[in-house]
C-alpha cells in the first residue's frame, strides 16, 4: 500500500513539474501582453459604455444644460458619479464653470474631441469624452487611469490604477518600437500605445507556474519523508536522516544560488529586500 502511495506522490511530483517548466517555456512576453492588453481595452470600454449611458439620460442632461439653474441637483448628480471615478465638467463658451474633482481641471475644452481620446497631464494620464449641448454649453467627462509622477518612489508609482486591473503595462513612448500594441476605443479610435514593463510580471499564468512549483517541492518532500521512514523502519536510521538532511539542504542551496522563490513569484512575502540578513542568508 505505501509502495502505491510513493509510486503516486512520484507521479504527482514529476507532472507537477512538467506542468510548471511547460508555462514558464510556452508563454511568452508576447502572450503576457497580449493577456493585459485585453483586459485594459475591455476595461476602457466599459468606461465609455458607462458614460454614453450618462450622457444617455435626459434629466441629466437637462441639469447639465441648466447648470446655473440646478447647481445643488448638478453638485448631487456629479459627486454621485465620481464614485465611480468618473469626473464630469461643464463649460460655457469653452471655460469652465462646474467641476467634480480637483485632481486635474482642464479650464478649457478647446481642441478637445468629442470622441473618446487619450488626454496626460503633469501627474496622472486620463480617457476622454466630449459632448456639444446647446447655448454654448459642453460637457467633458475624464477617467483617470494611470500615474505619471515625476519622480515615483515606493508610494508614489508610476502605473495603471488599480480599477483598471493591469499590471504587466505601461504606456509606449515613441521612440519604442518592438513588442508594443495599440489601443483604441470602443468607436475604433487609437487612443495609446502600450508594452509590457521591465522586470517580474504578475499575471496568472506566473501564479500558475508559481503554485505547480510550490506543490511539486511538497509532493517530493512528503515523498521523501515516506521513503527515509521506511529506511529508518528498516534499521538504516543514519542513513534515513542523512537522506532527509541532504534534500533540505539540497533545496535550501538551489534557492539560494538561483533566488527561485523571489524569481518565480510576484507575490511581495518572497521578496529579500524585506528580509535579507546576510550574504549566507540572502533570502
Amino acid at each position: 500500500m505505501l509502495t502505491k502511495i510513493r509510486f503516486l506522490l512520484l507521479i504527482l511530483t514529476l507532472s507537477l513539474l512538467g506542468t510548471a517548466i511547460t508555462i514558464h517555456f510556452t508563454i511568452t512576453d508576447d502572450e503576457m501582453l497580449k493577456l493585459d492588453e485585453g483586459k485594459l481595452t475591455t476595461r476602457i470600454h466599459k468606461f465609455e459604455e458607462r458614460i454614453d449611458e450618462i450622457l444617455a439620460d435626459s434629466l441629466i442632461v437637462k441639469t447639465f444644460q441648466n447648470v446655473d439653474k440646478y447647481p445643488v441637483q448638478l453638485e448631487q448628480i456629479t459627486n454621485e458619479i465620481s464614485k465611480e471615478l468618473i469626473f464630469f465638467y461643464i463649460y460655457r463658451d469653452n471655460q469652465i464653470v462646474h467641476w467634480s474633482t480637483n485632481i486635474y481641471v482642464p479650464v478649457t475644452d478647446v481642441g478637445i474631441r468629442t470622441k473618446t481620446s487619450y488626454l496626460q497631464s503633469e501627474n496622472r494620464s486620463f480617457l476622454v469624452k466630449k459632448k456639444d449641448l446647446n447655448h454654448g454649453i459642453s460637457v467633458l467627462a475624464l477617467v483617470p487611469i494611470k500615474r505619471n509622477f515625476e519622480n515615483p518612489n515606493n508610494f508614489l508609482s508610476n502605473n495603471f490604477l488599480s480599477t483598471i486591473g493591469v499590471k504587466n503595462i505601461e504606456i509606449a513612448q515613441y521612440n519604442d518600437n518592438k513588442n508594443i500594441r495599440n489601443i483604441y476605443s470602443k468607436d475604433n479610435n487609437y487612443l495609446f500605445s502600450v508594452k509590457l514593463i521591465e522586470g517580474k510580471k504578475d499575471n496568472i499564468y506566473l501564479d500558475l507556474q508559481f503554485i505547480c512549483w510550490v506543490a511539486a517541492i511538497i509532493c517530493f518532500i512528503i515523498l521523501t519523508n515516506s521513503i527515509c521512514l521506511h529506511l529508518a523502519k528498516k534499521g538504516r536510521a543514519w542513513l534515513a536522516l542523512v537522506l532527509f538532511f541532504s534534500i533540505l539542504v539540497a533545496i535550501r542551496y538551489i534557492d539560494l544560488h538561483s533566488n527561485w522563490l523571489s524569481v518565480h513569484s510576484s507575490l511581495e512575502l518572497f521578496d529579500p529586500k524585506y528580509y535579507a540578513y546576510n550574504e549566507f542568508l540572502p533570502n
